[in-house]
């Protein structure tokens, strides 16, 4: 329970260090950058769907017209297939067993692939996201020396540092 709780803590912080971050972009170029770093997370999250749809047409949906793609044996396989090969306690052939075991692995199935692919989303776009505080980071230190008022720019920076080093951190924590 306390891994579940110090891992909620981890993830509200960082969605909320985003946030913040996205309210309090100053200049164009930062929010330039950081829209691109949106776009690729967009795109990793679209392919991430796209590969689960595409699984699970291939594992549910061609299965039903006759079209499997398992490994027959004679082990579990009778007349009817599932797709997924399993020991059932039942008779999987009969009409309202067969489409309610159906029914249930591709709701499993489905289930499982949105679980993990939010996951997987939720975490690219944390790792995109702070590239991009780190490109805005880098571009704000390059052009430290020049600025008028230096004292002020300097502490922005080291606050800006301290946030990324305990994002890092929380990054840790996952």
């Amino acid at each position: 329970m306390d891994a579940i709780l110090l891992n909620f803590q981890a993830v509200s912080l960082i969605v909320r260090m985003m946030a913040e971050d996205w309210v309090e972009l100053r200049v164009n170029t930062e929010r330039d950058v950081m829209i691109g770093r949106a776009r690729a997370a967009r795109l990793v999250l679209i392919c991430g769907y796209a590969l689960m749809t595409f699984a699970f047409t291939v594992l549910i949906v061609l299965p039903s017209f006759g079209l499997h793609y398992r490994h027959l044996t004679n082990l579990t396989d009778h007349g009817r297939l599932l797709p997924f090969q399993a020991y059932y306690f039942y008779d999987t052939d009969k009409s309202p067993q067969f489409e309610l075991t159906l029914v249930i692995q591709a709701a499993t199935m489905f289930l499982g692939a949105i679980t993990y692919t939010s996951v997987d989303a939720f975490l690219a776009l944390a790792i995109f996201h702070v590239s991009g505080q780190l490109e805005n980071f880098r571009h704000r230190l390059v052009g430290l020396a020049s600025r008028k008022d230096f004292d002020s720019a300097l502490r922005d920076n080291v606050q800006t540092h301290i946030r990324l080093i305990r994002c890092f951190y929380e990054f840790q924590l996952l």
